[in-house]
């Protein structure tokens, strides 16, 4: 009956021809007999997917030459159910800061999966925040850092020292 596995859904187009060629034979409501099992053959879908537009027909309050709402029904009923960013963002502020900050953190507190928050930020509905504490290196202090590399070389042997003696601190400590 039907041609092609992939052509189980009928495009609204071919759901109007059918219905205008079941019209066309149509004596008042009635159909007259063998004209669904034609009908099924001449557009190669199965008896019941002509029965069942025919009825959708009937079921509607039209006139009985108007044409009705034959179109797919199924389309926006399918499918997984999409999350907006909204709802993504909503759940990510609502998280403090250090709850969120890698993605399996962020996936935890949410609820949401790794996945869907990749998805979401590949959108560019979310965007990463980068949070680096470094010191920023200016005309005043480049000199300043320079001498201070300078201090480590030893006179001796021109090499760096060991640097056991020292710690370091950044300004994200102090």
């Amino acid at each position: 009956m039907v041609s092609d596995p992939r052509d189980r859904n009928l495009t609204d187009d071919k759901r109007l021809a059918l219905y205008a060629h079941l019209l066309s034979k149509s004596v008042d409501p009635k159909l007259s007999y063998g004209s669904m099992k034609a009908a099924a053959e001449e557009f190669k879908v199965h008896p019941r997917t002509v029965t069942r537009i025919w009825k959708r027909r009937l079921d509607s309050d039209d006139d009985v030459g108007a044409i009705s709402d034959i179109r797919n029904s199924k389309k926006g009923h399918v499918g997984r159910p999409s999350i907006d960013a909204k709802t993504v963002n909503d759940a990510l502020v609502s998280v403090p800061a250090r709850h969120r900050q890698t993605l399996h953190h962020a996936s935890t507190a949410t609820g949401f999966s790794i996945s869907t928050l990749l998805r979401v930020r590949k959108r560019g509905e979310i965007r990463r925040v980068s949070n680096k504490m470094e010191p920023i290196l200016t005309k005043e202090n480049k000199p300043d850092r320079v001498r201070w590399g300078l201090l480590m070389i030893s006179p001796q042997t021109l090499l760096f020292t060991s640097m056991h003696d020292y710690v370091l601190l950044d300004e994200k400590w102090l």
